[in-house]
């Protein structure tokens, strides 16, 4: 069977890599790839072929036109908030033109699919699918065109979706693929919710990216101690400067709370991985109790993190007396440690920004997956009101099983499975899909 793979994330992200190297153990894998791609899989051992749009006016004519119009999740907050982040990204007229856009998506109708938007583009693909028995994508989908096509010649089609988050913040998602391959149940529900995905098209297989955990904790030597010292971890959150600038204020008052309650233990900063400018971080380097673990981007010859790297940010988790965040992956990773966790969403903190700010940090806080999945409010875990926590840090100090409960509900939605159970589930379900798909074809309207 030949299976074709729309990649997405190939050089941030080594777990998509493995997860396309298991695949082709059980099918004979082309990988589909974007031009900016190519410098990447010059040396790769698979058949690569190149995806795009032959009509640049096209392209840009119906991608405007879903900028403005396309359909959004109905978690409204994420897709917003993860688009403004974008912005930060792009150049000064790139940026002026997406936000114009963006604005005007916030007051126009939204009469636009992400499958009649895909359709428009399928006669401008470049793809050459007519050799495949079928196409996996990873969320979100990365040329609408290649997924349009697939769909116009009638091949089964497949995405995994690769984070928790996916659900609340892609609009490039469509109900009508043949299969969704999830983390987990409730990830499974955000796509019925959010996206509108009929619930017999889920599968949940699991976590790639918590693959890495499951290896680490059967792994002895990488589980022994590497820091001699105590230290409480604190992983960034965010990465679009706005908001780093709000975090780096929360990390300081983290510090000297810290450093009041505890003067000899350190607190240790991992910086986020994918932030340009690691200088908006200098107002950290001045205060004596914290130190940066920045060394995983040293050197370093793409943002994907090695095996090695990624044991010793386990390491570091499994070994802290505590771990602290706003919201990012890192709090489920840890949540498979013994290691208790405190979660800040401060709401009467000053964070140095009008409330009314869009990149007021307080509206990071409220997404619908951190509220979910993290921000769980019936444990003392999650820190409301500056007020509390003094309190949460004396208690993960002092009598940190009292505070294992939260980490333990985290980690019991999504059980840790290997890279090859994560591929059997896939496989079921790619390698007889007339058989796994109901009888009669749900029919969602554009």
């Amino acid at each position: 069977m030949k299976l074709g793979v729309l990649l997405q994330y190939w050089d941030t992200r080594n777990d998509v890599r493995l997860l396309v190297e298991e695949l082709a153990r059980r099918f004979d894998v082309v990988l589909l790839a974007q031009e900016r791609d190519r410098k990447a899989l010059e040396k790769s051992p698979y058949t690569v072929r190149y995806v795009g749009d032959r009509s640049w006016f096209w392209s840009r004519f119906w991608g405007y036109l879903f900028s403005i119009f396309g359909h959004i999740p109905r978690s409204e907050r994420n897709y917003y908030i993860d688009e403004y982040f974008k912005l930060e990204w792009l150049k000064p007229a790139q940026k002026f033109r997406a936000g114009l856009m963006l604005q005007l998506s916030q007051i126009l109708p939204k009469c636009f699919s992400f499958d009649a938007y895909a359709r428009q583009l399928a006669g401008q693909s470049c793809a050459e699918l007519g050799d495949l028995d079928a196409l996996l994508m990873v969320t979100e989908i990365c040329d609408p065109g290649t997924f349009g096509l697939a769909q116009r010649l009638g091949k089964p089609t497949a995405a995994y979706v690769y984070s928790w988050d996916h659900a609340p913040k892609h609009k490039r998602m469509s109900p009508k693929l043949d299969w969704y391959f999830t983390w987990n149940a409730p990830v499974g529900d955000d796509l019925v919710e959010l996206q509108g995905v009929p619930p017999a098209r889920i599968r949940p297989v699991g976590s790639t990216q918590l693959v890495y955990v499951k290896d680490y904790l059967q792994n002895a030597p990488a589980r022994q101690r590497k820091i001699p010292y105590d230290y409480v971890y604190f992983g960034c959150a965010t990465g679009s400067p706005r908001f780093v600038e709000q975090e780096v204020r929360v990390i300081v008052w983290l510090a000297n709370t810290l450093r009041e309650i505890a003067p000899e233990i350190k607190l240790l900063v991992r910086p986020y991985p994918f932030l340009g400018n690691w200088d908006l971080y200098a107002p950290l380097r001045s205060l004596t109790n914290v130190v940066f673990d920045d060394a995983f981007r040293h050197g370093a010859e793409s943002r994907a993190l090695t095996r090695e790297m990624m044991n010793e940010k386990f390491n570091r988790l499994e070994h802290a007396r505590a771990f602290v965040h706003l919201g990012t992956t890192l709090g489920f990773e840890c949540a498979y440690f013994d290691t208790p966790m405190l979660f800040l969403a401060p709401q009467d903190f000053d964070f140095g920004l009008p409330r009314t700010d869009r990149m007021h940090l307080l509206n990071f806080f409220g997404q619908y997956h951190l509220e979910k999945y993290l921000e769980l409010k019936k444990y003392p875990n999650v820190v409301a009101q500056q007020a509390g926590l003094r309190p949460a840090l004396e208690a993960v100090l002092k009598s940190p099983r009292t505070m294992l409960a939260y980490g333990e509900e985290i980690r019991a939605v999504t059980p840790l499975r290997s890279l090859e159970e994560i591929v059997a589930g896939m496989v079921a379900c790619l390698s007889h899909p007339s058989a796994a798909l109901p009888k009669t074809r749900l029919h969602v309207p554009a």
